[in-house]
């Protein structure tokens, strides 16, 4: 027998030598053998069979005598003749194999790995699952040398042991088979974390019905419940009409997930196609990931997200497994890692996606009521936004006044806390016609009082007035759905629309709109109106009043305030608004004044907001301090309740009063998911108490502060670091100040995952042992106020070794549950400059780097650096600029000692202010670089906001460099360099029960009214 190949003819003789393997078998002789009997290299070998190198004839001579007496052919195929083979691999495959889009890239890298030995590739009809027949009818036909199987789907085959060639099993393998297969379990893995990392806790799971379907729910229920969240199944037939069937039933069930895993891109695609159709964005409001990294999958709308089997990958080793089986070698196969790839239909999670609003909208409040208004002082539910709130419910969605079938523009607007003022003008070539129009609201009632008058020559006109009740939860007109709704019944007549809603929380709310001027006809929304010719003016008053028993409708008091006046238009045009604001926001919380966040969206109590807010103004206004101190004493936790994340000791979150939360649809009614407010408590009652020196209000605050601290020392974890783990998957996800769920990132743009320990919450912790140590020092108790600064040395300590960042000569975001520490540039260690837990070693380069061009930009501190991979000016917490943020690190800056640091971010902060509305800072505004124009709000921001207007009195505090201490009986004022540009009067300063007048003008310090045994003094700067 002959076999040719390019190293030339070996002829095999009858006299050959047998090799022989263990078991006595005939084997192939090898390369390796020719040169153990000859006594040479392998490469000598080679060189004789390719006539190159340098060989002596001798050697050359004996190493082809071995060749002919071994009977070694240099070539597989060669080989193959020598043993009988067909130097053939089979591929046995299912249609559904041979249709799908990883079976290309699979077979292509398979057959390169055996052309590579030559080997060539038959593909086998048939099916997989009951093919035994006809693969035993290839193997014993001799036309393949072994066969590699494909059973991705996991199908149960149960044959291959009848099987007697060699076989590797492409998929789940039966023992004592060789297998190659991705690893499904990680697979499963990726998908979920990568959902979970994004803040997803309610997840679905779309399989089709295979053995696949199993592993992947107990490898993706596994990481669910690590984290305390919610995996729903659902299977169907695979491809895009059971990914869309299996979808909707999952997105139309109760308990909608935020976050899909699907088996397949094809049934992704269908998933996101059945999402579409119910009105749920992918991904805004819906996260998507499949599994196959498909063309089409990538260019679908959006492209998937998806899991990389790595077909190519699985194809090679699938060719190296069968290669090495037939080498008669051993092989148990292997498993392909997969890999993650990251698309656009996966996104952070967010439970409603909030309304964008217009700061140019005039919003008005009274109490616990407010009401947002168009710019053409209407309210339209098309809006997403407008409306007359009270008690998280919106009690009007639709107000419009047309004249003539016209809505009215008004020619002038005027407002202020809780009135809005208007004139309409209409002109006809011989006439003027004027509307005057004041809005009034109080706790209880809204006033809407009209009256007109012609000029010239009257014509006819024709109002009228359309109104209507939602009664909508604000979670639900954020964009929420909530679970279902209660009954709405309307009564009317000529002087009065009554509207009641019989909620599913049993409370009864009711609105009453009424007229005072009897209308020509009533509408199916209200009534209209023909105004009569004679006589030329007259009015209509409309009073809207309403009943929500949900929440008291006290008026608020007002706090006094000092005035501070200086020769600087935008700084004191900042500071009147500041105060209109705060005096508006002012509500009766448990029988105490409190600020709401902002409206429209956080019209309520916050924790955080408020004590920020507090600590803010706690110079000029501290009764506003003492009020935020008592009502978050009485909502102290007393329990311990998973569902709302309350404990002993801890302070609350937020407070909601709406339906959604009274039927525990969301679990803010007392929710407690704040790892921060707890300790920024304490600092804000010892802070009051060096204020005011109000030994009264401190007795009254220390019991609840005790238990604040009792609280807070239980939160260490190992490393003494304090840190967050959410525990209600329907709760917040971050629970510090930066509390969307994409904030905390690393610095390649990758999400951190609770649990994390973020670094302001350290200052905070640090700052709170501090300050209450100095309060028990200053009443006698010693031993306590030791045990506390030993405390905070401990947190300190712990701080800088976890946080330091050699390498950016900065702190850390955050350290996740591992010790990895998120390395982005934030603003957050900027406020660890302010709270003082910043070592004096390291106080100079973390100043630097917050006024570097990544950090610093011109008109505030940006939340993440411009230079992050994940920096969008424009997003909640990754880029762009909070005043309350930007003014807590102008407080740092100075107390650091970096004074015209300072003063160059709090003058920012002014300059930004005099570029919005009536100098209001909003909730958030861009990040953007400071250059010929001003910042732009952030879409959905609150404007009024508490911490904004509360950002405005602390960066005056910072540049006037003033504070007040009860305990020492001193009022210093130090104005840095930017402000001593003009003289400074403050009026009416509280300070002991005496309201103070302070005048600041070129160094010199007069002041009237200082309580006796008090004094005032400058300080060198």
């Amino acid at each position: 027998m002959n076999s040719k190949s390019g190293n030339g003819d070996h002829r095999l003789s009858a006299s050959s030598r047998q090799m022989q393997d263990g078991d006595g078998k005939r084997r192939v002789p090898q390369i390796e053998d020719v040169a153990r009997e000859a006594g040479v290299s392998i490469a000598t070998v080679s060189y004789v069979l390719n006539e190159r190198g340098r060989v002596s004839a001798a050697t050359r001579e004996r190493v082809r005598k071995v060749i002919q007496d071994l009977g070694y052919v240099s070539s597989a195929r060669g080989r193959s003749l020598a043993l009988g083979q067909s130097q053939t691999v089979g591929l046995f495959a299912s249609q559904d194999m041979v249709n799908s889009e990883g079976f290309a890239p699979l077979v292509s890298s398979l057959t390169l790995a055996l052309l590579d030995k030559g080997y060539h590739l038959l593909l086998l009809g048939g099916e997989v699952t009951g093919g035994v027949s006809s693969l035993r009818e290839v193997a014993d036909s001799g036309r393949v040398d072994g066969v590699v199987v494909m059973a991705l789907d996991g199908e149960a085959l149960g044959w291959e042991s009848s099987i007697h060639i060699p076989l590797v099993l492409l998929g789940p393998g039966a023992p004592g088979f060789a297998r190659v297969d991705v690893d499904h379990g990680a697979a499963a893995q990726l998908a979920t974390r990568h959902l979970l990392d994004l803040g997803h806790r309610q997840l679905g799971l779309v399989t089709y019905p295979s053995a696949l379907a199993e592993l992947w729910e107990r490898a993706c229920q596994g990481v669910v419940t690590d984290v305390s969240g919610t995996l729903v199944t659902l299977s169907g037939p695979r491809g895009f009409r059971g990914g869309y069937e299996a979808a909707k039933a999952l997105l139309t069930g109760i308990g909608r997930p935020t976050g899909l895993v699907v088996l397949d891109d094809a049934m992704a695609e269908g998933a996101i196609a059945a999402a579409g159709d119910l009105g749920i964005g992918v991904p805004e409001r819906l996260s998507v990931i499949g599994y196959g990294n498909t063309h089409h999958g990538a260019q679908a709308f959006p492209p998937i997200t998806t899991i990389s089997p790595h077909w190519e990958a699985l194809g090679s080793v699938a060719g190296t497994t069968i290669l090495d089986t037939l080498e008669g070698h051993s092989s148990a196969g292997g498993i392909v890692e997969p890999t993650l790839v990251v698309r656009e239909s996966t996104a952070p999670a967010g439970s409603f996606a909030t309304p964008e609003v217009d700061m140019e909208e005039p919003v008005i409040k009274s109490g616990p009521a407010f009401a947002l208004w168009s710019k053409q002082l209407s309210m339209s539910p098309a809006s997403g936004r407008h409306g007359l709130y009270i008690g998280d419910t919106r009690m009007l969605s639709l107000y419009q006044v047309r004249a003539d079938g016209r809505p009215l523009t008004p020619a002038a607007v005027e407002h202020d806390g809780s009135q809005i003022r208007a004139s309409y003008i209409t002109k006809t070539a011989a006439s003027t016609f004027r509307m005057m129009r004041r809005i009034t609201i109080a706790p209880d009632e809204l006033v809407d009082e009209w009256s007109w008058n012609w000029w010239g020559p009257v014509f006819p006109v024709v109002i009228e007035l359309s109104v209507a009740s939602d009664f909508q939860d604000i979670f639900a007109v954020r964009g929420m759905t909530p679970g279902g709704h209660g009954t709405v019944v309307s009564r009317s007549d000529t002087s009065a629309i009554d509207i009641v809603y019989e909620g599913r929380d049993e409370i009864r709310r009711s609105v009453r709109i009424g007229v005072d001027r009897m209308p020509a006809q009533m509408t199916d929304f209200g009534w209209s109106w023909s105004l009569p010719v004679e006589p030329s003016s007259g009015a209509l008053t409309i009073t809207t009043n309403w009943s929500n028993p949900v929440i008291s409708l006290m008026p608020s008091r007002e706090i006094p305030w000092p005035l501070v006046e200086m020769r600087d238009a935008d700084w004191t045009g900042a500071l009147r608004r500041a105060h209109e604001d705060l005096a508006m926001l002012t509500t009766v919380y448990e029988g105490e004044l409190a600020p709401m966040a902002g409206l429209p969206w956080f019209g309520t109590l916050f924790g955080r907001d408020a004590i920020i807010t507090g600590l803010e103004t706690l110079t000029f206004a501290p009764e506003l301090s003492i009020g935020v101190a008592r009502v978050l004493a009485r909502l102290q936790g007393t329990q311990v309740r998973l569902e709302t994340e309350e404990e002993p000791g801890k302070i609350i979150h937020e407070l909601r009063l709406g339906e959604m939360a009274r039927v525990k649809e969301i679990p803010f009614g007392r929710y407690y998911g704040s790892v921060d407010a707890t300790p920024l408590f304490v600092t804000l009652v010892a802070r009051t108490w060096r204020r005011t020196g109000d030994r009264s209000f401190l007795n009254e605050m220390l019991p609840a502060v005790e238990l604040a601290i009792e609280w807070i020392r239980t939160q260490r974890n190992e490393e003494g670091l304090f840190e967050f783990h959410p525990r209600n998957a329907e709760g917040l996800l971050v629970q510090s100040w930066k509390d969307s769920s994409d904030s905390m990132v690393f610095a390649d743009g990758s999400h951190g995952a609770p649990p994390l320990a973020v670094a302001e919450v350290q200052g905070y912790v640090y700052q709170a042992f501090k300050s209450l140590a100095m309060t028990y020092r200053s009443i006698g108790r010693v031993e306590e106020a030791e045990d506390l600064e030993i405390d905070a040395e401990a947190v300190q300590v712990a701080f800088h070794e976890a946080f330091w960042l050699k390498d950016r000569d900065y702190y850390a975001l955050a350290v996740d549950g591992i010790g990895r520490q998120l390395d982005s540039l934030s603003s957050d260690p900027g406020q660890c400059l302010w709270s003082g837990i910043v070592p004096k070693r390291y106080r100079e380069p973390t100043q630097r780097r917050l006024l570097s061009p990544a950090l610093f930009s011109g008109w505030g501190i940006r939340t993440l650096g411009s230079s992050e991979s994940a920096y969008d000016p424009y997003s909640y917490h990754r880029g762009s600029v909070w005043p309350h943020d930007t003014a807590l690190i102008a407080a740092g800056l100075r107390a650091s000692g970096d004074l015209l640091g300072a003063g160059r971010v709090a003058r920012a902060l002014l300059d930004a202010a005099a570029s919005f509305p009536q100098h209001r800072l909003p909730e958030l505004f861009s990040g953007e670089e400071r250059g010929n124009r001003g910042p732009f709000p952030y879409p959905g921001a609150c404007s009024p906001q508490a911490w904004a207007a509360g950002a405005v009195w602390q960066v005056t505090a910072t540049l006037l460099g003033i504070e007040v201490d009860a305990i020492e009986r001193i009022v210093s004022l130090s104005p840095l360099e930017v402000a001593r540009t003009h003289p400074i009067r403050i009026r009416g300063l509280p300070v002991a029960g005496s309201l103070v007048d302070i005048e600041w003008d070129a160094g010199h310090v007069s002041c009237s009214e200082l309580p006796e045994g008090w004094c005032i003094e400058t300080a060198p700067l």
